[in-house]
């Protein structure tokens, strides 16, 4: 990600730190009553928390066979940059629970560690006094539980393109074709981000500017924007209009952007769009695969706009057994 750094490698996954980060650090590091190392010591761990996070989500998806490019860590959170998810809903719903798991499994962990060590008061008065304690240790711990337990939470919610929207349309996937159900659950996201929105600016002119609303105000932004971008990439994806379907006539001239029939009011039918020609079908003279003992058509292709070429099965093999890249005018090796 463009303004990050790398600070190493996990699982063979590089790991960066964009540079807002670390002014958020600095910045509350300054600005926070208590002792500089207490907060510094807080901000790691919470984005600790973050990156196992990641990792979950990563380590499911390279099991999938995803590429993972990296994860970075910066103010609002982390993101996992991978090549691409496949449009299957057992896989994304996999992939995007990881996290939360990851948090849910952390915070279980912690909870019979201080059970067993004696740190967890169960008697506390008060749930201030649950984390705030005398022991550094405990109260460490106890930070640790709330972090994992708010995030695996926070995520979950229904606001595409966070973990429960994510699953939310690998739901509607199983129902819909895929860009239906992205739109579906970004409409869906956009609402949490309407509202999460207004919750910003009430707090704003009730309380005036801190940092939990005008981070309610960047994370309802972020809903919107990554959301949106995202239906945008299916659509051009799936060879579609990326900004919707839509159409109209204005001054005698139809028009109309998108796909056929997406304007419902238009007068006349749009014509079908053309089609690719169908896959030619097998004659009994094509040859046979030793493997499979399928027939295979010989493809014809046009080289240059001159003249035709077979595509036959000596060419596959040598295009299979070749490693290298191919130039143009260039033939694979034996």
């Amino acid at each position: 990600m463009f303004g990050s750094f790398s600070i190493g490698r996990l699982f063979g996954i590089q790991v960066r730190v964009h540079w807002m980060f670390v002014a958020l650090v600095v910045l509350l590091a300054a600005s926070s009553p208590q002792p500089w190392a207490h907060t510094v010591a807080e901000v790691f761990v919470g984005f600790g928390c973050v990156l196992l996070h990641e990792l979950g989500h990563s380590l499911v998806a390279i099991r999938y066979g995803i590429r993972v490019y990296d994860i970075t860590l910066w103010p609002l959170g982390g993101m996992a940059r991978m090549d691409h998810i496949p449009e299957s809903p057992k896989i994304e719903s996999l992939v995007a629970v990881a996290g939360p798991a990851v948090n849910f499994v952390l915070a279980g962990v912690a909870i019979a560690a201080m059970l067993a060590f004696g740190l967890l008061p169960l008697s506390a008065p008060t749930l201030r006094d649950w984390f705030v304690r005398e022991d550094w240790v405990g109260t460490a711990a106890a930070a640790f539980v709330l972090y994992n337990l708010l995030l695996g939470a926070f995520n979950l919610v229904p606001a595409f393109p966070m973990d429960g929207g994510r699953v939310l349309r690998a739901i509607l996937g199983a129902f819909h074709d895929w860009v239906r159900a992205t739109e579906i659950a970004v409409n869906v996201g956009r609402v949490v981000a309407f509202f999460t929105f207004a919750l910003a600016l009430f707090l704003m002119f009730r309380s005036g500017f801190d940092g939990f609303s005008i981070s309610l105000l960047l994370i309802a932004l972020f809903f919107g924007w990554a959301g949106t971008s995202e239906l945008w990439a299916v659509r051009l994806r799936h060879g579609q209009f990326p900004f919707g379907n839509f159409g109209g006539q204005f001054g005698g001239v139809r028009f109309q952007f998108g796909g056929p029939g997406a304007h419902a009011g238009a007068r006349e039918p749009l014509e079908e769009p053309v089609r690719a020609a169908p896959r030619p079908e097998p004659a009994p003279s094509d040859a046979v695969d030793p493997e499979t003992g399928a027939r295979r058509p010989v493809a014809d292709w046009r080289t240059d706009g001159f003249g035709r070429e077979r595509i036959d099965d000596e060419a596959i093999a040598k295009l299979e057994r070749f490693h290298g890249r191919l130039k143009r005018g260039d033939e694979p090796a034996e």
